[in-house]
């Protein structure tokens, strides 16, 4: 990208955050996540890092749409310079490629946190359901996720500076046990999120085959869930 280029960095972020207290009502730490973000975007900028700020979704409803709250995030910013907003849609693919290119990556989005993780770009998770931090645990990084009801920009850029010493480290060893985790976890986690497209949207349930209905009773025939929260 053309703007990120621009940039002089030592290292670049990704980053994403959703309106969480617009789809769960009993949510009333919107705003104070929002700032822990800004606050942690500034500090991670004031050591020579660029961070994209992505809006990963844009809906269906506009309690889902992530652009109105990367814009207020990026409205609270003191080092905008070195912040890229990209608050367009962008396909699953690309969003892959793109999670793919940063050092590292900060997401509430659970599904960007999975994207970073596959192409192998150390992640937090800023969790605002349970699964995310059995997502994590499964994988061994347990460490890495954080509550969203309880962030602080402090406790984000402690848990962003001990991802980086992780992340540098060169013990072998070590390495070859997380990448053995995550090889062993990762693929069961990609299913359930193709499942439910790339980036989180809902896919119809394919057909039962003539075998499969005929077996179909009322009292057998399957039930298809409501679309989960992303």
């Amino acid at each position: 990208h053309a703007g990120l280029a621009a940039i002089r960095r030592a290292f670049t972020v990704g980053v994403t955050a959703l309106n969480w207290a617009g789809q769960n009502h009993t949510f009333t730490a919107q705003e104070r996540y929002e700032q822990a973000l800004a606050e942690a975007i500034d500090a991670i900028a004031a050591r020579g890092g660029a961070v994209v700020l992505f809006a990963q979704c844009c809906g269906p409803s506009a309690v889902e749409d992530d652009r109105p709250v990367a814009r207020r995030i990026y409205a609270m910013l003191r080092c905008k310079e070195r912040v890229l907003l990209l608050d367009r849609p962008l396909p699953p693919r690309l969003l892959q490629a793109a999670y793919g290119q940063m050092d590292s990556f900060i997401g509430t989005r659970m599904h960007s946190v999975i994207l970073a993780l596959n192409a192998g770009v150390p992640a937090l998770a800023v969790g605002y359901l349970h699964k995310t931090a059995g997502m994590l645990a499964a994988l061994g990084l347990a460490h890495r996720a954080l509550d969203i009801g309880a962030v602080s920009g402090a406790q984000l850029l402690q848990a962003f500076e001990r991802l980086q010493r992780e992340a540098g480290q060169t013990g072998a060893e070590a390495a070859l046990a997380r990448a053995r985790r995550v090889k062993a976890a990762l693929p069961a986690l990609l299913r359930g999120a193709a499942q439910r497209g790339g980036s989180g949207e809902a896919r119809p349930s394919p057909k039962p085959t003539p075998r499969e209905r005929e077996g179909q009773t009322p009292r057998n025939r399957p039930i298809h869930p409501a679309r989960e929260e992303r």
